[in-house]
């Protein structure tokens, strides 16, 4: 079986089920950057999973679903203004100087 089917039969449903990284890892033989990327592919598949500090899982409520949808969009945010900084560093330097 393939990690990430072992991953997919491997999530319950509802944070109090959440799955810790360790145990994902455990399962699939794989290491944490591993499993993270799984996790994320099948996310990018369309497959909503939900993280906290208590593992992964699916969501089981509105709730849990929001939860994960602002904790998603404030690492966005916060991937953006960085991005931003950067960005703007860059301008700053104009032209080519690689």
């Amino acid at each position: 079986m393939k990690p990430t089917d072992i991953i997919i039969h491997a999530l319950r449903k509802g944070q109090i089920n959440a799955v810790k990284s360790a145990e994902l890892e455990e399962l699939t033989g794989l290491d944490s950057r591993d499993v993270r990327q799984c996790i994320e592919r099948l996310r990018r598949s369309g497959v909503v999973i939900c993280s906290s500090n208590d593992g992964y899982f699916y969501p089981e409520t509105r709730t849990e679903l929001r939860a994960f949808i602002h904790q998603e969009a404030a690492r966005a945010h916060s991937i953006e203004i960085t991005l931003r900084s950067a960005e703007r560093l860059l301008s700053e330097w104009g032209g080519d100087n690689d």
